[in-house]
């Protein structure tokens, strides 16, 4: 049990390590610093802006500032985003439907947030 452990906290420090994070601020429409309850770290996407485990207003911007450690409860999030989303025919349909964009948005996605949870070395 215990190496079962130890290998589950290693493969997760593995994924922390390669994938890419960046410190984010939020903007509201005037530019202004929108207030968080925590410090926000955006999971870099290939396109496009990082992507964040914290609900944002429609018409808020987002600002990246620094490259960081990916924080392992955003690895989580964006492993159960996947795991939500993207593993199923029926889960990209719904992905499709709930985000009002086409299947090949959502397919390029699912690629793109797996090819950064799992880097080829």
């Amino acid at each position: 049990m215990r190496l079962l452990i130890v290998a589950c906290i290693m493969a997760l420090s593995c994924s922390a390590m390669a994938a890419e994070c960046v410190q984010v601020t939020l903007r509201d429409v005037n530019g202004l610093a929108v207030k968080t309850d925590k410090p926000l770290f955006g999971f870099v996407m290939p396109e496009g802006p990082p992507l964040l485990d914290y609900g944002i207003v429609p018409g808020t911007q987002i600002e990246t500032g620094t490259s960081v450690p990916c924080p392992s409860e955003l690895i989580a999030a964006m492993t159960n985003l996947f795991n939500e989303s993207c593993t199923t025919d029926a889960q990209r349909a719904a992905t499709v439907k709930a985000n009002n964009t086409t299947l090949e948005n959502v397919n390029k996605r699912c690629k793109d947030i797996y090819s950064r949870l799992h880097p080829k070395p």
